[in-house]
């Protein structure tokens, strides 16, 4: 049903009978895991779920059986929903009234979502976003403190990183079908937008857009990745001939990790990151 990656520190068992917090991202075909010991501050497990089929179409009696996350006691739970269906909207302009319609400008919402807004403080803005009944059928099963969307919280994770930053900085981070970028020029947030791709050029062509657009420079400002993308990958090597710097974000500092995180690239699983320290 499913592939794995995890990472496991070697006295999981024994902190698993603690207070935990569990952070989650679903996605169309991934399911994301990371465990948090708040007395220590650290991060002590990670599991990502690859499945074969998308997630929402599998029997969800099944997950609970071949899941033990979904049944795992903890003292807080946030699950977050990463689609590309949201929108950004300054607080001036935001009525929860026409929410839907602020999502039917940019996408094709069926009557069967629900609209949802989050709060963004740092730059009075209000995250629009949808999401599915198939959405709501795997949230019942984590049965969440908090549900969440992606965006929000990478938005926040990365407005907070570059607080004190005088550099000018595109962040783009790959989902399974789309991907988003975010732009922050100088600590001035400028823009937010998520794009559907079908290959590596579509993802190239709207970056280099963007570029050309805010006037970035491929040899001098920072371009930082996250998401579904690895050195190997015919798309980074694609960048590398547009780009000359093309980082990979890294865990954040302000917390403390397993020794089985060290070595390993996390730019993946940012997202995890990012849901945890909003929570």
């Amino acid at each position: 049903m499913y592939e794995t990656f995890t990472l496991t520190d070697p006295s999981f068992q024994e902190n698993s009978k603690k207070e935990l917090h569990i952070f989650l991202q679903l996605m169309q075909e991934h399911l994301y895991f990371i465990s948090f010991d708040p007395a220590e501050n650290k991060f002590i497990k990670l599991v990502d779920y690859h499945f074969q089929a998308a997630v929402f179409n599998i029997d969800s009696n099944d997950l609970k059986s071949e899941i033990p996350e979904l049944t795992m006691d903890s003292s807080k739970k946030v699950l977050a929903i990463n689609n590309e269906n949201s929108s950004l909207v300054p607080s001036a302009f935001m009525k929860k009234d026409i929410s839907e319609d602020i999502l039917k400008l940019n996408f094709n919402i069926s009557e069967d979502k629900e609209c949802q807004w989050e709060h963004i403080p740092a730059i009075d803005s209000y995250l629009v976003y949808g999401r599915g009944k198939e959405f709501l059928k795997i949230a019942s099963l984590f049965r969440p403190d908090k549900s969440i969307h992606c965006s929000s919280a990478l938005l926040n994770s990365l407005l907070a990183k570059t607080y004190y930053s005088d550099s000018k900085d595109m962040f783009i981070d790959i989902s399974e079908s789309f991907f988003r970028i975010f732009l922050i020029n100088n600590r001035k947030f400028e823009l937010f937008n998520s794009y559907p791709y079908k290959n590596s050029e579509d993802i190239l062509y709207h970056l280099m857009n963007v570029t050309d657009h805010f006037e970035f420079n491929t040899n001098t400002d920072n371009y930082h990745f996250s998401g579904l993308i690895t050195k190997d990958s015919d798309f980074y090597e694609l960048l590398q001939k547009y780009i000359r710097y093309p980082f990979f974000l890294r865990k954040p500092e302000n917390y403390q990790y397993s020794t089985v995180f060290e070595d390993q690239s996390m730019h993946t699983y940012y997202n995890l990151f990012s849901i945890a320290s909003c929570a």
